[in-house]
């Protein structure tokens, strides 16, 4: 914009206003104002008066500068608080992801969580039967194995009872036992039963009479009776018999020797497991207080006279169970003071 344009635009007000007009747009500006054009110009200047060229392209530029100032501070004014507007949704926006986010995560864990949960499994009774000519192998999920021979089955529940584990036999099976002190393996028939304290044996209820009959390969093995009225009969000679039928209850075991020409008393460790032959009980009794660090009262002379056969695995079987053994095989009973204090008494 030249200075004739300036002159128009400004002519076309009276003097007067022209000069109050021109104050009001410089007022922020005085010091420019007065630089312009001085005081005594202002006072002095008449409305037929018109401004040289020059002043009045400087008084149009600083105008045009003083508008520009001002929009630049609205724009300022506003400014901040656009940014604090976009801070806040980008914070919202920032916090609503997050908990999206952790939700699904959430959702995802707990998903796996209850896919991990294993759901009770409910027993159901399983039947193995042995259709065949030669004996059938069978391993349970305890990891024991059964020998089915011809003509046999096996009724158990799978997957066995918490606190047992009880086979249902006919027929004729051998059976490994896999070791568990807390569930015994016991084998029925009729109201007859073989309990096994980590041992192998063979029972043969295939007889036409009803006498079924047990082998005793390796370990021990007690014999009873369901309803309480027999008397309980162990094995615990390798090659021991013992037999039981519903007119006699249960036979009194016979002992089958071993071939073994080494018949002198020993005692002998392998790894952890003691195998004891034709020892004499108070010998075996103070060998079995020292590997279980405890103390046993016995009579000394009584028991030395009784001899004993049989293993005892110290790491898996508690002492108080092999006593109960001993005591129930030789007719002692055996009474607890404390955890690691047993007295022995002869009946």
């Amino acid at each position: 914009m030249n200075g004739e344009e300036q002159q128009d635009n400004l002519s076309r007000h009276p003097a007067d206003k022209r000069k109050k007009l021109l104050r009001t747009l410089l007022d922020e500006k005085q010091p420019l104002g007065d630089h312009l054009l001085g005081e005594d110009d202002w006072e002095s200047f008449q409305q037929v008066d018109r401004l040289p060229e020059a002043t009045g392209v400087r008084i149009a530029n600083a105008v045009k500068q003083g508008i520009s100032q001002q929009r630049g501070k609205v724009f300022q004014f506003y400014l901040p608080g656009w940014y604090a507007v976009a801070s806040m949704l980008l914070v919202v926006g920032g916090l609503s992801l997050f908990w999206k986010i952790q939700a699904h995560r959430w959702a995802i864990r707990e998903q796996q969580r209850l896919a991990a949960m294993e759901l009770p499994v409910i027993p159901a009774w399983k039947t193995v039967s042995n259709d065949t000519a030669t004996v059938m192998h069978v391993v349970l999920a305890d990891r024991s194995k059964v020998s089915l021979h011809k003509g046999a089955n096996i009724r158990f529940k799978e997957p066995f009872d918490a606190d047992r584990r009880d086979i249902q036999l006919r027929g004729k099976a051998r059976f490994d036992v896999a070791r568990d002190t807390t569930r015994p393996f016991t084998v029925l028939v009729g109201g007859f039963a073989t309990t096994a304290l980590g041992t192998s044996f063979t029972v043969d209820a295939s007889a036409v009479d009803g006498r079924v009959q047990v082998w005793l390969h390796s370990g021990k093995v007690k014999l009873w009776h369901t309803d309480e009225h027999h008397e309980e009969q162990y094995l615990s000679t390798p090659g021991a018999r013992g037999a039981f039928d519903l007119r006699h209850g249960i036979s009194k075991p016979a002992v089958s020797r071993p071939k073994n020409n080494n018949t002198r008393p020993s005692i002998t460790r392998n790894g952890t497991v003691l195998a004891i032959h034709n020892m004499a009980l108070d010998n075996v009794i103070t060998r079995l207080a020292k590997e279980y660090d405890a103390h046993i009262d016995f009579d000394r002379q009584a028991l030395g006279k009784v001899s004993y056969t049989g293993t005892v695995d110290i790491q898996q079987e508690r002492l108080e169970q092999v006593l109960q053994i001993i005591c129930a095989l030789n007719h002692l009973k055996l009474e607890r003071t404390d955890e690691q204090h047993y007295r022995i008494i002869i009946q």
